[in-house]
């Protein structure tokens, strides 16, 4: 009965989106509140000038505490897909690497 119980409870969904010159995107992080790194994120990406969309899935981004193992501060998401590099910083900056060159370098405002 207990093991009926634990499978109907679902972990909290936290989403926030970004929006900057060019796009949109909103991130849900599929972990629980409170932990501090999470691998099971979603980047869902909007173009506003070609409305095509994307959607991956990634990681948190921390620096390294003392020991160089445990996350102490939270600096954004992580995103890869086909040669692409997606970041989603705290301080409302998304950026695009295709093969390490910089391709989308903006700033935006997160709404929670």
């Amino acid at each position: 009965m207990v093991g009926a119980l634990l499978l109907s409870i679902s972990l909290p969904s936290l989403a926030g989106t970004l929006t900057t010159t060019n796009y949109v995107v909103t991130i849900t992080s599929h972990c629980e509140e409170g932990q501090v790194a999470c691998d099971n994120v979603t980047y869902h990406g909007r173009s506003k000038r070609s409305a095509e969309e994307i959607e991956l899935t990634g990681e948190t981004m921390h620096l390294l505490c003392g020991d160089k193992k445990t996350p102490c501060r939270f600096l954004g998401y992580h995103f890869q897909n086909k040669g692409y590099e997606y970041q989603v910083f705290d301080s409302g900056v998304l950026r695009v690497k295709h093969k390490g060159k910089l391709v989308v370098d903006e700033r935006g405002q997160w709404k929670y």
